[in-house]
């Protein structure tokens, strides 16, 4: 009986020794694991202390400079007043005065030097070669970031951009003023190189749009579907993927419109920007073109899409076009079907006659051409006599002709008989970033 006491009480005392160290070992984890995280926790604070001692620093230095300020217009204040107060001090005063008043005149005289200085530099000019004019040209913008290809540029990117340009002192100039014009005895015209006369300081850039036909296949995909007058104002109306129609700005035009509105400044004589327009369906989303109007057994490619009244969207947009002429934009020939003028002379004659066709009678002509498709019509060096295409783009009224030139921004190419300007396709931000790196 007394074996088995003592048994039990040694079965005990070993189970608490067990539990004694087994609380200890977990003690000594916990304290490690502690000093660790604590060890992190203190370099944070002594982080967060050192950067609330650098701002204390600050606060107090600036504090500092105050009561220096203050102080020194106290003793100034003190120091006028015991002057006032002295007896016997009258003549000295009227002297003071008398200073103070030839002082005054000075002042103001140069008060009116300064101001009359600050109108002349408000006035001041720069003369910039046209050389130096970037042509930055945008295609259709994204609406809803949501429906569409995230790859595109949004209506919010094109706002900061124009927001970007407008703060590096950039400034929207008319695409003819990169050229002065003669008109010579036999009633052709001669061009020679322009210069820009711009407020000093600004960096000129030409802007366009290509293809503004808001095309079937993105409409209910985030893009606006056709431009209007809303008011007095020009916006677009944007269709949903549900069907709803919507009403603000959704494209370039718009965009641009506000923000000049805003930013008077960003617009040299109120200048505005180029239209690049294609006649395969519609001008500016009204469905102009005649084959618009016929089902698919009459021809009509896009029928799937609907058949139109032809004539009543054309009358629907003259005042669109008619509104965009008086606020000073210009329009020019994107080609009819996105065709590429670097390819067999007879496809782009085909293309151009077209173009005539389903655009040109709409806005009046135009002697400006946008080739599509990134091409030219020549080499680089020139357009000579013996180009064919050159010839015949010639005796159609074009004068003036846009390339794409990724390279160099503002390339540019004046002849007596003709003007060839590089522009820079931003179809994303990332263009736009690399152009700003440039």
């Amino acid at each position: 009986m007394q074996d088995n006491t003592n048994k039990d009480k040694n079965d005990r005392k070993e189970k608490r020794s067990k539990t004694h160290r087994t609380l200890r070992k977990s003690k000594s984890d916990t304290e490690k694991n502690y000093n660790t995280s604590s060890h992190t926790a203190q370099r944070m604070d002594r982080e967060r202390q050192k950067i609330r001692k650098e701002k204390q620093a600050a606060r107090k230095a600036e504090l500092r400079k105050k009561g220096m300020i203050v102080g020194a217009a106290v003793l100034v204040v003190l120091l006028i007043i015991f002057l006032a107060a002295c007896p016997g001090k009258k003549q000295k005063k009227e002297k003071e005065s008398a200073a103070h008043t030839t002082v005054n005149q000075e002042n103001k005289e140069a008060v009116a030097e300064t101001s009359a200085s600050d109108a002349e530099a408000d006035e001041a000019t720069g003369h910039v070669p046209a050389s130096e004019v970037r042509h930055f040209s945008f295609g259709m913008l994204l609406a809803d970031e949501m429906a569409g290809d995230n790859s595109a540029l949004t209506v919010n990117q094109f706002r900061q951009i124009l927001q970007q340009l407008y703060d590096a002192n950039y400034i929207l100039v008319d695409f003819y003023n990169i050229a002065d014009v003669e008109q010579n005895e036999d009633g052709s015209k001669a061009y020679t190189p322009a210069t820009l006369n711009i407020p000093e300081g600004k960096i000129p850039f030409v802007l366009s749009q290509r293809d503004v036909s808001y095309s079937f296949d993105r409409i209910g995909k985030g893009y606006a579907s056709r431009m209007i007058i809303d008011g007095d104002q020009l916006t677009n109306e944007y269709q949903r993927s549900d069907g709803a129609q919507m009403r603000d700005s959704y494209d370039v035009v718009p965009v641009l419109e506000e923000f000049i509105a805003e930013h008077p400044d960003f617009s040299y004589e109120n200048a505005r920007g180029v239209i690049g327009l294609t006649g395969y369906n519609g001008v500016l989303g009204y469905r102009t073109s005649e084959i618009l109007g016929k089902t698919t057994e009459e021809g009509n490619p896009y029928a799937i899409y609907g058949t139109y009244d032809v004539n009543a969207e054309i009358e629907a947009c003259k005042p669109v076009i008619e509104a965009l002429k008086n606020k000073g934009w210009h329009f020019a020939c994107y080609g009819d079907s996105y065709c590429s003028y670097g390819a067999e002379y007879a496809m782009m004659t085909t293309d151009l006659e077209n173009w005539k066709h389903n655009v040109e009678k709409l806005i009046g002509g135009t002697d400006l051409l946008m080739f599509p498709c990134e091409t030219d019509i020549g080499p680089w060096s020139e357009y000579k006599a013996d180009n064919q295409k050159y010839q015949y783009l010639k005796k159609q009224g074009f004068d003036y002709f846009c390339i794409e030139e990724k390279n160099n921004p503002s390339w540019l190419q004046i002849r007596p008989d003709y003007v060839r300007q590089g522009m820079k396709e931003i179809d994303n931000i990332d263009d736009f970033t690399q152009l700003v790196g440039e």
